[in-house]
């Protein structure tokens, strides 16, 4: 039986005995141990693709393997550490013996299996550190040694860490505790053992809260490195135990008398938008090129042909909502599977970004000690912070709460000449405007510019610079008017003259009515410095990859873009696109910080800032602000003082805050 299991290749194995393949070769292993060890290391070592699978080997039976590897390399390097510990003798005095007998026979190999047997000696002795550096003593004797049985000797590290967080938590170190369980997490993460890692995702987030100094700025340095394969091994529930530990980490630094605000701004940076800043520092991604995807996209189109014969009240099918679900899903596993490490800038980078006239305001889920939850609201400007908690959890009035909390501080920044606000990880959605905020006897927009920012990186050049050369066009603009009722929707008399009035305010190209595609888009939006476009747009809250813009239709096209098509485009360098249409700007946002959508998508494809409605309005009032924002562009003004000299027009034109207050910015807004 040995024989013929170690023979196979894993492919074979789990193509036969599919989820038994890892057990079969535990069973192989135990009958062909004392006859032949040197086949069973082999055989072991052959089939670790298998044994490392959670779905093939349980976790104690992974560790019970790792045992007979190290035992089996000891006795075929014929190592002395095989005596073990007896009666009296500590581990230390075992390392003594073996190094002895080892200097006789100066073989590097021999030694460093010798101390990684010991290593585990150390562990049932209760000795974990003693045990970390017999590990640390191995990889220096045998850098080779070390290279061929890494997997062991990462296995060996990793309990041991675990181990030892455990005996420093009974001791009450929790801090320490915390430190030792990041060092085993970043191991499993690695192995993709999810009973590990949510074991000790757990035990990190109810330590988090009572991190002292050192072991806050390991948590900073270590964590967001582990963060891709967080996502990719764990998927969604990742976020919610990351931000109980960013949260409760969070709460360690304001513990203090005196918080770092350095440390402060770096989790802040973890606990809203993480994912969010990982999609769109993504590197482009071809959803049509994965055959799941592409298949749920041809169900897709199934569907909408026969839509099209069917009455005109008829209303989405089941079918449809639950193949867009999973096409959402699919292209969220996608996106993870590009999603890079994150580099974050410090806090004196970013306030360098920032004009003397903008504050930075973030809220934040956080854990105080007991676990009792908190909103946690800072500013940051580029002379000062500010920050405020409240005890509670997060409410349908979120965003006023950052403004009663931060009310006086807000007051005296106004009074220093600051009059642009811009909400990190949050924007209007679900029907309502940052700009219609009570602040003091009337609303926000009566003395400040709201925008928002999906996360501080994305305010910072990305590594790959664009060809600002190549974009000649300083605008392309489309607009369709639908007078011909193309997708069934109302016609929008005003969006061609628009789009033609835009393009020539800054000598740009219009494209209108049936030249106003896709493939137009795709072709002319490389070499557009702005692009715009007036149209409809209907958001999908529930599908936010299916938010969309509607263009118009060709022979093989519908002319339906949505924001996962948008995403796919190149419009590195874009510096801003504006979108005349009903719910542009609206955004799915979660309790995490994490935003989707158009805005965000055009952000991914690389536009530097959008502007959108969060609400239908009337075309006359839309056409009128998007022709005074390019009034202001090609005047010379920045992106933010275009964007309130029309406002501040359009609400004198048109008083009704369902008109004027809908129009948002998201994005840079230098």
């Amino acid at each position: 039986m040995s024989a013929d299991v170690f023979g196979a290749t894993p492919a074979e194995l789990i193509e036969r005995y599919q989820f038994h393949a890892g057990r079969l070769v535990v069973q192989a292993a135990q009958l062909a141990l004392a006859a032949d060890p040197e086949g069973v290391l082999a055989g072991l070592r052959r089939h670790r693709e298998i044994l490392a699978d959670p779905a093939q080997t349980t976790d104690i039976e992974l560790m019970d393997l790792v045992r007979t590897e190290i035992s089996l390399i000891n006795q075929l390097e014929g190592s002395p550490a095989a005596v073990g510990v007896r009666g009296d003798r500590t581990v230390l005095e075992v390392f003594d013996e073996v190094t002895s007998t080892l200097d006789e026979v100066n073989r590097p190999a021999q030694a460093a299996a010798a101390f990684l047997r010991l290593s585990w000696i150390a562990a049932l002795a209760d000795q974990e550190i003693t045990g970390l550096a017999l590990l640390h003593e191995a990889a220096q004797l045998s850098p080779d040694f070390t290279a061929q049985n890494s997997w062991d000797i990462e296995a060996s590290r990793a309990n041991l860490m675990d181990r030892e967080a455990s005996n420093l938590y009974a001791a009450g170190d929790r801090s320490q505790a915390m430190t030792y369980c990041i060092g085993a997490l970043a191991y499993w993460l690695e192995q993709g053992r999810t009973g590990f890692i949510e074991n000790l995702l757990g035990r990190i987030a109810d330590l988090a809260p009572h991190a002292d100094e050192a072991a806050l700025i390991n948590a900073v340095g270590v964590l967001p490195r582990l963060v891709p394969l967080l996502s990719r091994v764990m998927g969604g529930p990742a976020d919610e135990r990351q931000s109980e530990i960013y949260g409760g980490l969070i709460a360690s630094v304001l513990e203090n008398d005196k918080p770092s605000p350095h440390v402060l701004w770096a989790l802040l940076q973890l606990a809203c938008g993480l994912r969010t800043a990982m999609m769109i520092a993504a590197p482009r991604l071809s959803v049509v090129s994965d055959p799941r995807a592409a298949e749920l996209l041809g169900l897709l189109e199934q569907d909408r042909k026969a839509m099209l014969n069917a009455p005109p009240m008829s209303i989405a099918q089941p079918e449809r909502v639950s193949l867009r679900e999973a096409f959402e899903e699919r292209r969220r596993w996608l996106l993870v599977e590009v999603m890079p490490q994150l580099g974050f800038q410090g806090l004196e980078q970013f306030r360098a970004l920032l004009d003397d006239k903008t504050v930075v305001l973030t809220l934040c889920r956080v854990r105080l000690p007991g676990g009792f939850p908190a909103q946690l609201i800072v500013a940051v400007w580029p002379a000062g912070q500010a920050y405020a908690i409240e005890p509670g959890s997060f409410g349908a009035e979120s965003l006023e709460e950052i403004f009663r909390l931060l009310d006086d501080t807000l007051d005296d920044l106004r009074t220093r000449g600051l009059n642009h606000i811009c909400l990190f990880g949050q924007s209007g959605g679900s029907g309502r405007s940052p700009h219609l905020i009570p602040l003091g006897d009337g609303l926000l927009a009566d003395h400040w510019l709201a925008t928002s920012l999906p996360h501080p990186s994305t305010l910072f050049p990305r590594p790959a610079a664009p060809d600002l050369a190549a974009r000649t066009e300083a605008v392309v603009a489309f607009g369709l008017g639908f007078a011909s009722g193309q997708h069934g929707q109302t016609p929008i008399p005003d969006a061609p003259e628009e789009a033609q009035a835009i393009a020539a305010s800054m000598g740009g190209t219009a494209r209108v009515d049936d030249a106003a595609t896709k493939s137009e888009l795709r072709e002319l939006a490389p070499g557009a410095q702005r692009l715009h476009l007036a149209t409809h747009g209907r958001f999908s809250e529930s599908t936010p990859s299916f938010h969309k813009v509607m263009l118009a239709p060709e022979p093989q096209d519908d002319g339906v873009l949505y924001a996962w098509e948008i995403a796919e485009l190149n419009l590195a360098g874009v510096e801003l696109v504006t979108l005349s249409a009903c719910e542009s700007a609206e955004s799915v946002v979660d309790i995490y910080g994490n935003v989707e959508g158009i805005p965000v998508a055009f952000l991914r494809a690389g536009a530097q800032a959008v502007v959108g409605t969060l609400w239908q309005i009337e075309t006359s009032c839309s056409r009128a602000f998007f022709e005074l924002l390019y009034t202001q562009l090609a005047g010379g003004a920045s992106r933010a003082d275009a964007f309130r000299a029309a406002q501040c027009e359009i609400r004198r034109r048109f008083p009704d805050p369902q008109d004027w207050s809908a129009f948002f910015l998201i994005g840079d807004w230098r």
